[in-house]
């Protein structure tokens, strides 16, 4: 078991540099390409994938740079910040049914920037390579380091695609 998640996850570090995920691109692929992929989520509200190994969670466009309709007695929802058509992936974040130390698949940390996470938690961090639209989630402090999972996302060059 453990030599599978050790391929998983080194598997899933070779691609950082093409930014993909099973051939699934943030800002390029849709909902079509994950649903190909994958199936029809169970909940297609809420695309979420439970795999052998890890979940997957696919956030897709749905507005792209116009305000969202309102809903009366409801705040109104942030603009998605993409200008892209609905339906196109933004965001896929893997999350690790195990946690394995960083140490043992990741030796070299300079394309990385080392940021907290958006939780309360305090040992809750990210190396993030904002170049290649990747980010290695993780829990724990700089001497006991576990990657919880994967963020990919829109990469440095895809700026241009952000909402004015």
């Amino acid at each position: 078991m453990k030599a599978i998640v050790l391929t998983l996850v080194l598997g899933s570090l070779s691609l950082c540099s093409a930014r993909e995920w099973r051939g699934i691109i943030p800002l390029k692929s849709t909902r079509a390409d994950v649903e190909k992929l994958l199936g029809r989520p169970v909940n297609p509200d809420w695309a979420r994938y439970e795999l052998a190994d890890e979940d997957v969670i696919f956030e897709y466009s749905k507005y792209g740079c116009a305000q969202p309709p309102t809903v009366s007695g409801w705040p109104i929802p942030p603009i998605e910040g993409w200008n892209v058509q609905p339906d196109i992936v933004l965001f896929i974040r893997v999350i690790l049914h195990k946690q394995v130390p960083l140490a043992s698949i990741l030796k070299d940390k300079t394309a990385f920037k080392k940021v907290r996470g958006d939780s309360d938690v305090t040992s809750h961090f990210l190396y993030l390579d904002e170049e290649a639209g990747f980010a290695i989630d993780l829990n724990g402090d700089s001497e006991e380091e576990f990657v919880r999972g994967y963020n990919y996302m829109p990469t440095a060059k895809d700026k241009y695609l952000r909402c004015p």
